[in-house]
């Protein structure tokens, strides 16, 4: 009889049993199949933490829905199941080094088939659900192949002596403290993420009280509650958003607790189909959804309207046409008024007006909440909006929706980026500023050598550094290309990636001077750039044009990309460019208005003093 090897055998204790040696497929097979779901459920952990971002995971994909629903947490716990999943696969990974596949006891085998089951059931639920999330569909088929092979393997029979036991309490204490562990770092990142959104829901919400009235109008076409109200809610919302739903019926319990509450809706679909700024849909329904809401209200009025509204989010925005139909008769809507207005363009114009609104206020997901014509911010707060609403009761006044003017986008993306969190940017050591003292302003931009937005930013930057030398400006790589950025779904810019080794071969040949020429030079170049162009540019930069394009290839060159490139992923960069003023994410940087970015850091300048102008000076990228 063939032995296993030592690290195996020295843990069987009792008597000898017949032994089939596990062929070097199936072998393979398990071993592939657990490091196959334990990668799995590192990524989805990581993305759980907001340790790490995963490429087609963004907002409204299928991992995002799979995550939030019901089954992606503990009923009772809301620890995600990822973290469950990952503390699995390590002690399981644990006992394969210990004790072998083919050695596996009985008990642990039913505890492995058991987690099969589990994927079984995961899996046909993401298949039933239409929420195919491929990193959990990897984990589950990984899970399923380490469990066949430890079928396959376990054909030896033998008993389960202290070595095993002891493997297995070791194995079995590891995961433990895995999951122990794991559990305390998302608890961690659960606070300081409500820390966060308190602290916004109270800035938010004292600023609410302290508004003075102003005559403008604002508010949806049908309201619950009185028209002059001391609380005026607005809710810009999408049926087939998830945290909607939750906000939409605390807003109606709410309202319906005090008669001195008003709440109506306005819609922003996050569909291309009738929101004109949606670049994807990432609710294929939610325009029909909106369509039918509009249409219960035109054919049988406020009553309608709210049945509609409440069917629309307990169906989550989906429905067929049938179901559509049959359930208008429920909501007091004439079957044939019905079918009219969802087939009348001005229900269609409603939708697209409440969304022009919506993005001129700078409104950019779902729900975006305003009390008496104020964002209300922090609102992922656990019972945000009560706190809100208890703490203003007591001291607005009753007055009609006519005095509610909100802020416009260019106020409101000022105010996201200044209420935001500081995220730590490590600097490169060769951008760190000269002195001892941290710079009054540090602009961060991770851009594309070949994109259109980066290369707007990074002039508005450039120029800014010319007048205002306290800024230290950091231009960081994150090119669109898989190239050398392997984690984005698909390749949007190829030539990007040598774009970016073309900038640090000028610096690592020419230092500053030549960084900051062949910097401009990609930007001007970008639909154009070629070999031919960085051989010409060479000749300029008294650069040797062959050593440069051999350049391209070093080892040191590469380094410094995938440091910026990484350093992007741990943040979780979902778009180019991405900006950051002293720490803080800037979400919208321009609106049809004009750009922004040059007020932001006139702001952030203002501890030390406004921005004075300075005779002009070369600014260059990382400097």
């Amino acid at each position: 009889m063939e032995s296993e090897p030592s690290s195996y055998t020295v843990l069987m204790t009792g008597s000898p049993a017949e032994h089939t040696p596990t062929s070097p497929t199936i072998k393979a097979i398990t071993l592939a199949g657990l490091w196959l779901a334990l990668g799995g459920a590192i990524g989805l952990t990581g993305s759980a933490l907001n340790w790490t971002s995963l490429p087609g995971c963004g907002v409204g994909s299928p991992c995002q829905r799979a995550a939030s629903s019901p089954w992606g947490s503990i009923p009772g716990l809301g620890l995600p199941v990822a973290i469950l999943g990952l503390a699995y696969f390590i002690a399981c990974l644990i006992g394969c080094t210990l004790i072998g596949p083919a050695r596996m006891p009985a008990i642990a085998r039913w505890i492995i088939r058991a987690g099969a089951a589990v994927s079984v059931l995961y899996t046909g639920v993401m298949v039933i659900g239409g929420v195919l999330c491929w990193v959990c569909l990897l984990v589950h088929v990984g899970n399923l192949a380490f469990t066949v092979g430890v079928h396959l393997s376990s054909r030896t029979r033998l008993a389960a002596g202290a070595g095993v036991r002891r493997s297995l309490f070791i194995s079995g204490g590891i995961g433990l403290t895995s999951l122990i562990l794991l559990s305390l770092a998302w608890l961690t990142a659960t606070r300081a993420v409500q820390q966060r959104s308190r602290d916004a829901l109270d800035a938010s919400t004292r600023q609410i009280a302290a508004a003075p009235s102003t005559i403008s109008g604002f508010h949806g076409r049908y309201l619950f509650g009185p028209e002059v109200a001391a609380i005026r809610i607005v809710l810009f919302s999408d049926y087939q958003c998830q945290e909607c739903r939750r906000i939409d019926a605390e807003a109606l319990r709410l309202a319906a607790a005090h008669p001195s509450i008003q709440l109506s809706i306005k819609h922003f679909p996050l569909c291309a189909d009738c929101n004109r700024a949606a670049t994807k849909t990432i609710h294929a329904n939610a325009c029909l959804a909106a369509i039918a809401a509009e249409a219960a209200g035109a054919a049988g009025g406020f009553q309608a309207f709210w049945n509609a509204t409440g069917w629309l989010f307990d169906h989550a925005g989906t429905f067929t046409n049938e179901e559509l139909l049959a359930a208008s008769t429920r909501w007091q809507v004439d079957p044939a008024k019905f079918r009219a207005a969802l087939s009348d363009p001005g229900i269609l114009e409603l939708i697209r007006k409440d969304v022009d609104e919506g993005l001129a206020l700078g409104v950019s997901r779902t729900p975006a909440i305003y009390i008496n014509g104020i964002e209300l911010r922090g609102w992922e707060a656990p019972a945000a909006l009560d706190q809100a609403i208890q703490m203003l009761l007591p001291l607005a006044q009753p007055q009609a929706s006519d005095a509610d003017r909100p802020a416009d986008a260019q106020t409101k993306a000022i105010e996201d980026w200044r209420s935001g969190p500081v995220i730590n940017i490590p600097a490169r050591a060769a951008a760190q500023s000269p002195s001892s003292q941290e710079p009054p302003v540090r602009l961060v931009i991770f851009g594309d050598y070949q994109d259109e937005f980066s290369a707007e930013a990074d002039a508005i930057a450039r120029r800014y550094t010319q007048t205002w030398p306290g800024t230290i400006y950091e231009f960081r790589h994150f090119p669109a290309s898989t190239a050398c950025n392997p984690r984005l779904p698909q390749n949007i810019h190829p030539l990007a990636c040598r774009m970016a080794r073309a900038a640090e071969a000028a610096s690592l040949l020419g230092g500053p001077p030549a960084l900051a020429r062949m910097h401009e030079w990609l930007f001007e170049h970008r639909r154009d750039f070629s070999d031919a162009g960085l051989r010409e540019l060479a000749s300029e930069l008294k650069l040797d044009p062959q050593i440069l394009i051999t350049a391209l290839k070093d080892t040191r060159v590469e380094a410094i990309i995938q440091t910026d490139i990484q350093a992007g992923n741990a943040i979780g960069i979902a778009a180019l460019p991405a900006i950051y003023i002293n720490g803080k994410f800037v979400p919208v940087w321009k609106t049809p208005q004009g750009e922004l970015l040059t007020r932001m850091l006139d702001l952030a300048a203002q501890p030390t003093g406004p921005p004075e102008p300075s005779p002009p000076r070369d600014p260059r990228p990382g400097k």
